[in-house]
Order: structure tokens, then sequence, then C-alpha cells
């Protein structure tokens, strides 16, 4: 049994990523580090979403505010060498793979995960590929054409209907 059997609505990518965080975290999920990869939402939350996988243009993508602080705190340790919550991850291993394929392909990297509500996206999976990816649009001349566009898996939930109304057809 994986930590992702209970989210039947889950996609294959989402659950292989939430069973690796599993594998080194434990299960069943509690504490700081769990409550980061969960974006603060209670398993129920998780087994209620819908997913879908979109191409999305970087461009026209409005972040949550609580993700927007955390690019910024990210790129501040990462880039600048800033003490925060983000400076302790040990995570800067990542950087140089990211920056190798999006210099060589001109894209981010891999499949995001985010979550969508009112319009806006929550970022779950893939902060560091965004960092870099704004760290290479930053550059006065850029080592060559970076497309905008990224693929990810957007989880919603699905407004309970009204009374009286009917699910669409699938």
């Amino acid at each position: 049994m994986t930590a992702s059997d209970g989210f039947p609505l889950m996609p294959l990518e989402v659950k292989a990523w939430l069973d690796e965080r599993a594998s080194y975290l434990g299960w069943p999920p509690f504490g700081n580090r769990w409550a980061g990869v969960l974006r603060c939402h209670p398993l129920s939350h998780w087994v209620s979403l819908r997913w879908e996988r979109r191409t999305l243009d970087l461009r026209d993508v409005r972040l949550t505010e609580l993700s927007q602080h955390m690019l910024e705190d990210l790129s501040a340790a990462l880039f600048r060498g800033a003490t925060n919550a983000y400076s302790t991850l040990g995570t800067n291993s990542k950087l140089p793979d990211i920056g190798a394929y999006i210099h060589d392909h001109g894209r981010v990297p891999g499949v995001l995960i985010l979550l969508e509500e009112d319009g806006a996206f929550d970022v779950v999976d893939g902060c560091h590929r965004l960092c870099v990816y704004a760290g290479f649009k930053s550059l006065p001349s850029p080592p060559g054409p970076l497309s905008d566009e990224c693929d990810a898996w957007v989880g919603t939930i699905v407004p309970p209907l009204s009374p009286g109304k009917r699910p669409r057809e699938l």
C-alpha cells in the first residue's frame, strides 16, 4: 500500500510525486514539512481535487500571494545568499541540472504541479524550476530562445452542485 492509494482521482504522475515525498517524510503526513508539501490543505481537500494536464503560458499565470512570496524567498536564498526558511533546505544541487535543461531545450523541464483557486495558481511542485526560468528571463541577453509555455498538472476543487442541478455528462 502506498500513500497515494487513497487518492483515486489523482493522475499517476502526481501520485508518484506524493509517494516520493511520503518515502522520506513518512506517512501519514504531519508537521511543518508536510504542511508545506500539501500547501496547508487537509487530505480531504486533496482527495476531492479534479486534475487536468494543461499547457500554460507563464506570462499569463497569476500566482497566489503565498506562491509569489515563496518564489521570491526561494530565489533570494538560492541566488543572493539570503538567510531564510529556504536557505537551510540544501536544494542548491538541483540548480545546475535545471539550468542546463532550460539552456539546452529553451523551456521549463518536466511537469509542474499546481492548485488553482479563483483563477490564481499555487505552486505545489516546480518552485526551483520556476526560479531558474525567471533567472534566465531576467538576463539582458538570454542564451537562446526561451519558451514561456510549460506543462502542468492542475488540481481544482469542483464546486458542489446547487439543489436541483444535475451533473453534466462527461
